[in-house]
This record gives C-alpha cells, sequence and structure tokens, in this order.
C-alpha cells in the first residue's frame, strides 16, 4: 500500500514490502502526525501504517534511548516516539557485535614480480605500550585480528582523535605502493543534488568501525600482518589505511543498497536518507534498519542524527531549498594568506576549486591567477598588479556569500544564460528563476585567437554538454545570450569552420536560442559590468596603426596611405574633450554618475562599446570593432575615405558606407555620408544617372586544402592526334599546382562533364570551387546540373585571359 498522499514510481525488480508474521493480539498502532494537516481544520488528520509492524507489547529501553540526540530533529512528538519504537525494535543494530552476511571481502592484489614486504617497528613511547596492548587485545577478542607467521609485516602508529583518545592504525605505505589500486565509483556532488531533490527531511547513520565489519579474503590475510613489541598480528577483518578498503567499503554498501527503495546517498561509511514528509521518513528508517540487521552491520548511535530539515555531507548542507557549502569551510579560505610560492597559490585555487559550482563567473575570476601557474609565469603577491590583487579579493568576496543551488527538478523545463570574455566562458542553468549550477572555464591558448561569435558559439557548446545531465529529456530548454547574431546559428546554412562545427553539436539538443540584454541578465557577466574594460572578447579591432589580414579584401597601399593621414593618438585625445564619448569612457572604466537614471542608461549602452589600446571602439553586431570617431575629425575622415585620389576614389552611397564601415564608427554616419556625398563638387560634375551598375570586384580567395579550387580551360583546337584528339581540357589545382590535362576529339559539354567526373572527382573528391572562361560548354545547363548533383560551385572569370591567369 502507499500511505502517502504522493504519487510513487516502482522500478522493475525494486523490493516493494518485507512480510513478517504477528500474532492475534498484536495491535497496528496508527500514529496521527501534527504536519500533516491544517491547524484550521483538525479533522484533516493522515495515519501511518508502517511496512514492519512494531509490537504494542514491546519494551521501550528509556536508558538505552538517552543516546539519541532529537533535539535538532523537526519530527513531530508523535513521529519522535514512533522512531523510538522503530530504533527498540532493531537495539541489536546499535548494540551488538557485527556479524556481516554480505558477499564482499577485501582482497590485496600485488603487482607482479612483487614480494613481500617487512618494516622494522618504531619505538613507542613506554606510556604508549599500555594502550597498544590494551587495542590488541580488544581487537583479538573481537575477532578483527589473529596472530601471524606472515612474512609480511607493517609498523603501528598510534593517532590522536579529536576526542583525545588514540586511534590505533598500521603505516601500510610500502605495501599501498606495491598494490594493485582498486576503481570505484565515489558520488559527486552532482549526483548528490540529484538523489535529494525536493527532499525536506533527512536522517544520517554512521557504521560503528565500518572497515572492521568486512572480512578480509582469507588468502590475503597474511598481507595485512603488523608487528609490535606484542609479536606478529594479521586482520581477519579489513584493517584502516589499506588504498582498497573504501572501494571495498563502497561495494559493500552498493549491496546494501538493492534491497532499499528510499533515497539512499552513499560515502563510504557515511549515509544520509531523504525522505519527502514524515511518513515516509519512518518507513524508510524502518526498512533501513530492517536490512542493516539482515546483513549483520552495526550503527553508532550516539552519531546518528534522525528527522533533521538540513544536513551536512561531504562538506556541503543539504535542505529542501538546495544545498550549500560550509561557512566553515569558506572562513578557512578566507583566512589563506596571499601566496608566496607557486606551491601555496596552486593549494589556494584547489581550495577554492571544490567550491566552483557556486560561484558564477569562477574561471573568469581566477584567469589573472591560473596564468601565474604557467610555466615561467609565477610571481609572490608582493610583485602582483592590480588585476591579480583584484582576482584574489574578489574570489575571497564571492565566498562570503555563495548562493545556494537549488534541487533540480526534471519535470519542469530549464533556462541556460550564456556568456563569453578574453578571459573565459561561463554558464548559469537556471529552474523557476533560481540558479541550479554554474559553469565556467578559462580559455586555452587556441580559443583566446575565436572571433567573439566563435567564443560566444563555444560557450553554448560547452553549457549543453556540461548541463546535459539535467536537460535531457525535460522539453525545450531556453539559451539566452547577449550576441545576437548567434541566435540565428542553429537556422544558418552558411556557416563554415568553427561555427558550422558548433553549430552541429548544439543541433542534437532540443534548445531555442532567444537574445537578451545585458541589463535584463540576472546573472550579469563580471567582465562586462564592472571595471575590465574589454567587453567583447577577440573582436576583431580595425586599428589605425595595424595593418589588416590578407582576407580582409583591403588593398595595403591605400591603407598604409589611410595610417599615414589619420594619427590614432590625436584620436584618442579627441575622443576625451568629446562630452558625450568621454562619458562612455569613464563609464568602462567603471566611474559612473551619481544619477540612477543616467547610470542605468550608461550600463546598457556601454555593452556596445570596449576600450582597446586606449582607444574608444564600437563592437557591431559581427564582433567587429570599429573605430570610434569623434565630431570634429568626421568630415576629415570622410574626405579621406571619398575625395582622397590616393584612398577615396569617389565612390558612390552604397560602397562608401561599406567602406566606411569596416573601420569607422559614429552615431548617424549613414546619413552623413549621403549628405556629403550630394555635396560633393567633384560627383556632381561627372554624374550620369544611365552609368551601368558593375559588379564589385573581388580577388579569388586562397584555398586552404588540395583540390578545394580547381581552374580548367580547354587548349585547341590543335594538330590532330593519331588518336583523333584535338583539344586539350587542362585541368589545375589551386592550393598545390598540380596539373591534369586530358586530350578530347570534342569540345562538347558532355564529354567535358564526363571527364572532370573520371579524372578529377572519382580520383580526388569534388572540389568546393571549379573556375572556368565563360565558354558555352562551360555555361551549359548540363555543366549547371553537375554542379548542383555534386556540390561544387562553378566561378565565371571575365573576359580577359589574365582573371584566370592560374590556367591561362
Amino acid at each position: 500500500m502507499n500511505p502517502s498522499q504522493i504519487e510513487i514510481k516502482i522500478k522493475p525488480g525494486e523490493v516493494i514490502a518485507f512480510l513478517e508474521s504477528i500474532n492475534d493480539q498484536d495491535e497496528i498502532i496508527n500514529i496521527k502526525f501534527k504536519n500533516e494537516f491544517n491547524e484550521n481544520d483538525q479533522n484533516n488528520i493522515s495515519q501511518y501504517k508502517p511496512i514492519y509492524s512494531c509490537q504494542t507489547n514491546l519494551l521501550i529501553d528509556h536508558e538505552f534511548l538517552k543516546g539519541i540526540n532529537l533535539e535538532k530533529s523537526i519530527l513531530s512528538i508523535q513521529s519522535k516516539e514512533k522512531l523510538k519504537e522503530i530504533i527498540c525494535k532493531y537495539k541489536h543494530v546499535f548494540t551488538e557485535k557485527s556479524d556481516y552476511k554480505g558477499s564482499i571481502k577485501h582482497d590485496i592484489n600485488l603487482e607482479p614480480g612483487k614480494g613481500p614486504i617487512a618494516s622494522r617497528q618504531y619505538r613507542v613511547p613506554m606510556t604508549m605500550k599500555e594502550e597498544i596492548k590494551k587495542q590488541v587485545e580488544q581487537m583479538l577478542k573481537d575477532g578483527i585480528i589473529e596472530h601471524s607467521n606472515s612474512q609480511f609485516a607493517s609498523p603501528v602508529v598510534l593517532v590522536k582523535k579529536k576526542d583525545g583518545s588514540m586511534r590505533f592504525a598500521i603505516d601500510y605505505r610500502k605495501l599501498n605502493s606495491i598494490t594493485i589500486k582498486q576503481v570505484y565509483h565515489l558520488p559527486l556532488i552532482n549526483e548528490i543534488r540529484e538523489e535529494v531533490s525536493g527532499k525536506k527531511i533527512f536522517t544520517s547513520f554512521d557504521f560503528k568501525s565500518g572497515f572492521h565489519q568486512l572480512p578480509m579474503n582469507p588468502e590475503h590475510k597474511e598481507r595485512t600482518a603488523f608487528s609490535c613489541w606484542m609479536g606478529l598480528f594479521q586482520f581477519i577483518k579489513v584493517p584502516f589505511g589499506l588504498c582498497g578498503a573504501p572501494s571495498t567499503f563502497m561495494r559493500a554498501m552498493n549491496e546494501l543498497k538493492k534491497y532499499i527503495s528510499s533515497s539512499f546517498l552513499i560515502y563510504i561509511d557515511d549515509v544520509i536518507l531523504s525522505s519527502n514528509n514524515e511518513i515516509d521518513h519512518l518507513i524508510d528508517i524502518e526498512q533501513f534498519l530492517s536490512v542493516i540487521s539482515n546483513f549483520g552491520m552495526r550503527l553508532k548511535l550516539d552519531k546518528c542524527e534522525f528527522g533533521l530539515s538540513e544536513i551536512k555531507y561531504l562538506g556541503f548542507f543539504i535542505s529542501e531549498k538546495g544545498i550549500r557549502p560550509d561557512p566553515k569551510d569558506l572562513e578557512s579560505i578566507d583566512k589563506i594568506n596571499p601566496p608566496t610560492n607557486l606551491k601555496e597559490l596552486r593549494a589556494f585555487l584547489g581550495a577554492v576549486n571544490y567550491f566552483r559550482r557556486f560561484i558564477p563567473e569562477c574561471a573568469k575570476i581566477l584567469g589573472p591567477l591560473y596564468e601565474l601557474t604557467k610555466e615561467n609565469n609565477f610571481k609572490s603577491s608582493k610583485d602582483w598588479n592590480e588585476e591579480e590583487w583584484e582576482a584574489f579579493k574578489l574570489i575571497k568576496n564571492k565566498l562570503k556569500t555563495p548562493p545556494v543551488l537549488a534541487p533540480p527538478n526534471p519535470k519542469e523545463s530549464y533556462i541556460i544564460e550564456t556568456d563569453a570574455s578574453i578571459k573565459g566562458i561561463g554558464a548559469v542553468l537556471i529552474q523557476n528563476k533560481h540558479p541550479v549550477a554554474y559553469f565556467s572555464r578559462t580559455l586555452k591558448d587556441t580559443e583566446k585567437r575565436y572571433h567573439i561569435n566563435e567564443l560566444e558559439a563555444l560557450a553554448i557548446e560547452q553549457a549543453l554538454k556540461e548541463f546535459s545531465i539535467y536537460i535531457l529529456g525535460t522539453g525545450t530548454t531556453i539559451i539566452k545570450t547577449d550576441n545576437s547574431p548567434i541566435c540565428a546559428i542553429l537556422t544558418r546554412k552558411d556557416l563554415t569552420g568553427r561555427l558550422a562545427r558548433f553549430q552541429l553539436a548544439i543541433q542534437s539538443y532540443d534548445i531555442k536560442i532567444i537574445h537578451r540584454s545585458g541589463k535584463s541578465n540576472q546573472f550579469a557577466d563580471y567582465l562586462s559590468r564592472h571595471v575590465n574594460v574589454v567587453t567583447r572578447s577577440k573582436a576583431r579591432a580595425n586599428y589605425i596603426s595595424s595593418s589588416e589580414s590578407e582576407d580582409e579584401n583591403y588593398n595595403n597601399t591605400n591603407k598604409s596611405s589611410i595610417n599615414t593621414k589619420i594619427s590614432l593618438n590625436k584620436i584618442i585625445n579627441l575622443q576625451k574633450m568629446c562630452p558625450e564619448l568621454l562619458k562612455i569612457i569613464s563609464a568602462l572604466k567603471g566611474y559612473f554618475p551619481q544619477n540612477k537614471k543616467i547610470k542605468e542608461q550608461l550600463e546598457e549602452n556601454i555593452k556596445n562599446y570596449s576600450l582597446i589600446n586606449g582607444a574608444l571602439h564600437y563592437i557591431d553586431t559581427n564582433g567587429t570593432a570599429r573605430l570610434v570617431i569623434p565630431y570634429i575629425m568626421r568630415e576629415n575622415i570622410l574626405k579621406i575615405m571619398h575625395s582622397d585620389p590616393g584612398t577615396g576614389g569617389h565612390l558612390g552611397v552604397s560602397k562608401t558606407i561599406e567602406k566606411m564601415k569596416l573601420r569607422f564608427y559614429w552615431e548617424n554616419m549613414r546619413e552623413d555620408i549621403k549628405q556629403y556625398i550630394k555635396t560633393c563638387d567633384s560627383c556632381q560634375r561627372v554624374k550620369d544617372e544611365f552609368h551601368p551598375k558593375h559588379e564589385e570586384l573581388f580577388p579569388i580567395k586562397k584555398p586552404n586544402l588540395p583540390f578545394e579550387h580547381i581552374h580548367i580551360d580547354i587548349i585547341g583546337p590543335i594538330v590532330t592526334s593519331n588518336k583523333g584528339s584535338k583539344y586539350i581540357l587542362s585541368m589545375i589545382d589551386s592550393f598545390s599546382k598540380y596539373l591534369i590535362c586530358c586530350p578530347l576529339k570534342e569540345q562538347k559539354a558532355t564529354i567535358i562533364v564526363k571527364v572532370i567526373i573520371d579524372k578529377l572527382i572519382t580520383k580526388y573528391g569534388v572540389p568546393k570551387f571549379i573556375t572556368s572562361d565563360q565558354g558555352r560548354n562551360f555555361t551549359s545547363q548540363v555543366m549547371k546540373d553537375i554542379s548542383k548533383i555534386f556540390g561544387f560551385e562553378q566561378i565565371f572569370t571575365t573576359l580577359m585571359a589574365k582573371s584566370n591567369v592560374q590556367i591561362e
């Protein structure tokens, strides 16, 4: 039966109940719970009928129950009484000697060729000999150890516990060094959060000397031998200190878990039960104790905590609201002094890294400190610059108030907000307006050269990969990005290179990408909202003083001419003299006006600007950084770009706008260009409304691979050969200059197509481009059809022979 009001799904092979015979006189106890009914409606009462019946004539051992600590428990009074009955029923689980009935045994498999290891005893103070004697005799009595004649021997060490007592341990370091390591899965933080998602009540159990409850493989017992002043002994049960012991205990726990249907978290000997309500929780506790009893294992009552609303587990606090770090651990990080050597810096980063899921933009913040860990980059904190000190201080402040990560709900959809910058990429997974998980990482050296659009696509692809365990099967996930061009990445068909690869990876997820302004981002990017002045990672700034790459389609002669006529330093100075531009420059440096409304407008406005080499740039939707021209220099720029004989050429409105958009920006630039050209004296004199319009000519792009671009032409007619051929179809690879010549009897299009397929495509693959002149045999319909079938693009040259110089 299902006594709760919540739907329970039963998996195949899951244990749903245990049967136990009862006497006719026994009565099933019904308990009413305060938290199961509304205080305004006393009649709405839920009843609890346990799976395992507790007998009404069960004697309550009040002396034994003094070991239970229920001060922090949120269970109702009735539930606490019922809990005491359950514990009394399974009193033997807490008091009697363990008698393990499972199938797990611990093996110590040695590396091939490695023999017995025997170490000398450590000298022990006289005051400690009595303690060793006491613990050895107790372990002999409990059947944990036995006398040995082994060739192995490891020394005894005594370790002081927090309560002042001594822990008996063996120094197995030499034995562990020749032991084949056991690998077993330990739970991840994400798995813990998924397991406890939506749970309200928690109980933790602690095993009594957990390792000592599991048996050793009889054939490997001699390898555990230890020596002391009392003689040589070996372990019958698993000792502490063996490298594979935690994995063995985890296997034992998972064997036990098969018979427990409740939410059950295990990390070595720490066990957490979590439930949705008091009824289910009592059922879960009783079921767990029953299974423990059947396996012959034992618990330590004074270390068990029952019915808590929040519980500490693996350094984190778990509750209905989610998971948060232990403040004590964060305080210890806050007290760490600035590192003076590389080892200290790595230790600090390692400590922070454990909590990185709770820190938005963690990788970006730590970027300057990660750079110091690279080869020959380290410097002591005494020599840090402002950026490195800012990273160290900021990450400590972030850790002081980390957010609580909400438990994921697989029945509801998610939102992912992503962002990219020159310091890294980051994302936050959101459900019901609350963060579920954070992700961030620094960029690899190759990724630092990506265009901004590629970086934004990388952020989306990596976020989907990181959060896939949450979003798969939950419906459409909304991706929010502040990069508007990337919103079309799923629909565009003309993508190449990295963007095409990212598109392929992203398309496997059920997502919808939408644009959101930086202002609406609840988890705003630290880099774009604070003092860091570079707001667009790897935006290709067209510096006045630098040369452009050859694929930008610029003329090098014209560029150098422009650069000699415009001073970048002069533009920087004039930008600061312009009041409107000075506000933006100051805001990018972190200086905002007191007026709240003006400050909000500036915060939104500066998102499209960046300071690069001291000059203010505008970043357009293509990710290109364009130099912002102050008012006083605009006419001079227009004169250089339109009227100057060396750099202008008196181009029309459209071409001048396109030319200017590659390098410069100011508000209403398009209208100013139109007005300038309308009043250009030279343009008005030679203006002819009937000039035919010509397409702009572009240089042929260099191929990146062999047989990517092929140039073809017909030679002939020439002297007829013995086989009747009087034409030659020549084909040359633009990349390698590899030449293919094929004799032809006729130069018909059908014959040319057949030769291209047989001699080029079948041997070397389909090229991307085939360039030819505008002969009928190349412009024919059959040639067009074959280009569609194979997917290559035809390029036709002008009537000048030099246009296809590769083959001519």
